[in-house]
């Protein structure tokens, strides 16, 4: 039958009501903070804010998933009152319920109640939030007029939706489906290789090895260490959510479903991921590492600094600029296969073979564009500003996207 669930979210309308005139739906995820409410508030005002944009409102469904956690504060659908989220002791509100970081992972729900979820399969993955709206927003009675859905993220809703998109459903090909990402502080790696450290002195990429550790990762600015245990911490530089080792969760049980080998499937959803219309919106000022980089003040909003986050790059904007070549690099390699590195070091220094994850048995698809860039001049770590900027409505409405400003701050990953 019907899959019913039961969602915390804001919306600024009613979805369970008919919107005739709605044009396009922006899903807009929260960080780390989960402060859905402030991303949903920030969206909105950078519509109403403009004069010329207001009365567009009417055209945009704007929603905001709430992922909740034990102690969070929540509204009980059943009693109507405010209670305190208590899995022990079976207090859910009513909602599924995530751990802090297995809603970004594409975890199971801690929290089945079996009332509300008589009809959904068993587990319930946080990334089924994301299937079921699309789901609904497809529904062509409800919404006639909607041709786009828009999942944007910033920070950690940033590294949500870049590993959702990995493989996210389908429901309706009337409704198109961009993904709009904005500084997250680590990212989905599609082989094992990296780029090593800027101070490493190492230059050619490939499986991270010790020799790639910078006398600056061993101490912080106060002379402490603050990256110990390599080959133990390290070792799992690749692991699932920063690459495909060790899957588990959602992306595990897509896998486990697929009705073709574990290799084709992966090889489909990066050739899937590499040609999704995502942009990348990026503040060319968060490029702070407190512990890396301290000064008096400093604040670079809780980057991750484990070892599987510093293989990608030493802050946010360096991290992307690493990415950026990995996407430019690995699509590449579809079309010259001789360029993938064959041999290659790993973790514990000791040589081994290694060959391009994709594509090995089968003809590359045709010549395509790649994922979008949209730079933010002297923006730091900030999702209000990002939203509000001329980029941000930019990247989510459309609005003066061809400004000639824009324009020049644009870029289209293209395969050489």
């Amino acid at each position: 039958g019907e899959v019913t669930v039961n969602i915390p979210l804001y919306s600024n309308f009613r979805l369970d009501k008919p919107k005739i005139n709605a044009r396009k739906a922006i899903i807009i995820q929260h960080g780390n903070l989960r402060n859905a409410n402030t991303y949903f508030c920030s969206v909105i005002a950078s519509i109403v804010e403009i004069d010329e944009y207001k009365d567009k409102l009417e055209e945009y469904l704007i929603i905001a998933p709430q992922f909740l956690i034990d102690d969070d504060v929540c509204w009980d659908i059943h009693t109507n009152q405010r209670m305190t989220v208590k899995t022990s002791e079976g207090t859910t509100c009513g909602y599924p319920i995530f751990t802090s970081e297995g809603w970004k992972d594409g975890q199971s729900s801690v929290s089945v109640p079996p009332t509300f979820y008589s009809n959904l399969p068993n587990p319930f993955y946080s990334y089924d939030v994301y299937n079921l709206l699309l789901a609904h927003l497809s529904d062509t009675t409800a919404f006639p007029n909607l041709s786009e859905v828009v999942f944007a993220g910033f920070s950690a809703g940033a590294q949500t939706l870049l590993r959702y998109s990995l493989l996210p459903s389908t429901h309706n090909s009337a409704v198109h489906v961009r993904f709009v990402i904005s500084d997250p502080s680590t990212y989905l790696y599609l082989d094992e290789l990296r780029y090593p450290p800027n101070l490493s002195g190492v230059s050619q990429r490939g499986v991270p090895n010790v020799s790639w550790l910078p006398p600056a990762w061993k101490f912080d600015s106060n002379g402490q260490p603050w990256i110990d245990h390599w080959s133990q911490e390290c070792s799992q530089y690749n692991s699932w959510r920063y690459g495909f080792d060790g899957l588990n969760g959602y992306i595990a049980h897509r896998f486990k479903t697929s009705e073709t080998n574990a290799d084709d499937f992966k090889s489909s959803l990066i050739a899937g991921f590499l040609q999704r219309d995502m942009l990348h919106v990026v503040g060319l000022a968060d490029s702070f590492n407190c512990k890396l980089k301290g000064f008096p003040g400093c604040n670079d909003n809780e980057l991750a600094t484990y070892c599987q986050a510093m293989l990608q790059g030493d802050d946010r904007l360096d991290r992307f600029f690493k990415y950026r070549r990995h996407l430019l690099d690995l699509a590449s390699y579809l079309y010259n296969p001789n360029s993938y590195p064959n041999t290659i070091h790993n973790i514990n220094s000791s040589s081994q073979s290694h060959k391009s994850p994709i594509f090995s048995n089968s003809p590359p698809p045709p010549l395509f564009p790649l994922h979008s860039v949209l730079y933010v001049p002297q923006l730091g770590h900030d999702p209000t500003a990002m939203v509000r900027s001329s980029q941000g409505r930019c990247a989510l409405f459309g609005f003066r996207c061809d400004d000639r400003q824009l324009l020049h701050l644009k870029e289209d990953l293209m395969v050489s």
